[in-house]
């Protein structure tokens, strides 16, 4: 079961979507591990074959959903047919601290 923080409950009513689509796409949706969390982006092809005449769940394609590192807390939800998977594939893969970057900057 998954906690929604309170900017991810904001979103869902704001983007009208049941608990069940957001486990909908968790379940079917493909996972990127970025920036420290992870991120559930539903494509098109990744709905199976019997769902596809549904209305309700193919308007859920282009919806990420972003999950903290616990995996058990929703973060955001944002809805993008278009650019969405770009947007998350152009992310860093690991999560940097300021620390570490100016660790970085010095060896440099």
């Amino acid at each position: 079961m998954l906690v929604m923080s309170d900017h991810a409950q904001l979103r869902v009513a704001q983007r009208s979507l049941p608990n069940q689509a957001i486990e909908y796409i968790v379940e079917h949706g493909q996972s990127f591990h970025r920036a420290g969390v992870l991120f559930y982006f539903l494509r098109s092809r990744d709905v199976p074959t019997y769902d596809r005449h549904n209305e309700h769940i193919m308007r859920l394609v282009g919806t990420a959903v972003v999950i903290s590192k616990d995996h058990q807390t929703v973060i955001t939800i944002w809805r993008n047919s278009q650019r969405g998977l770009k947007h998350i594939k152009c992310k860093s893969r690991y999560s940097t601290t300021r620390s570490q970057c100016i660790s970085l900057a010095s060896l440099g």
